[in-house]
């Protein structure tokens, strides 16, 4: 489970939260098993057999922030945005218009689109006192 942001899915599911998520890649399928079916997802492990290449390129560039790293927030659809703190798409996010940071932990940082009244309903959740990766959380593996 390490690795993946469990508090911040946490805080989406307790908060209720619904809508399409831009997420990063190898976290797609963790948000589907806790947040779908209100929830769905840019992309995920699927890749190969669900989204085209077009779809994939896409989101790594969001992911990334490379190339036209804001085309997949730019479309009216997209909601939220759960990025890892990690990427660059982090930094380039916290200085978009249009969008505002409504959580973040040491491992991911959810962005929603202002306006959208999920900002407000997430403050107000407190996420479980868990490892904000899940570490530990998982037998361990060698």
């Amino acid at each position: 489970i390490a690795g993946f942001p469990i508090r911040a899915v946490a805080a989406m599911q307790a908060a209720g939260v619904e809508g399409n998520l831009a997420v990063e890649f190898n976290w797609g399928e963790y948000v589907i098993w806790h947040l779908g079916p209100q929830v769905q997802v840019s992309v995920d492990g699927r890749r190969e057999t669900v989204y085209g290449d077009a779809v994939y390129r896409e989101n790594l560039d969001f992911m990334l922030g490379t190339g036209d790293w804001d085309r997949l927030i730019d479309r009216p659809e997209t909601d939220m945005a759960l990025v890892d703190r990690e990427r660059p798409v982090y930094g380039l996010l916290r200085g978009k218009a249009g969008w505002a940071l409504a959580y973040e932990d040491e491992t991911a940082a959810l962005f929603v689109r202002e306006g959208s009244g999920w900002a407000q309903v997430i403050v107000g959740v407190a996420p479980p006192d868990w490892p904000a990766d899940g570490a530990g959380l998982a037998f361990p593996v060698e």
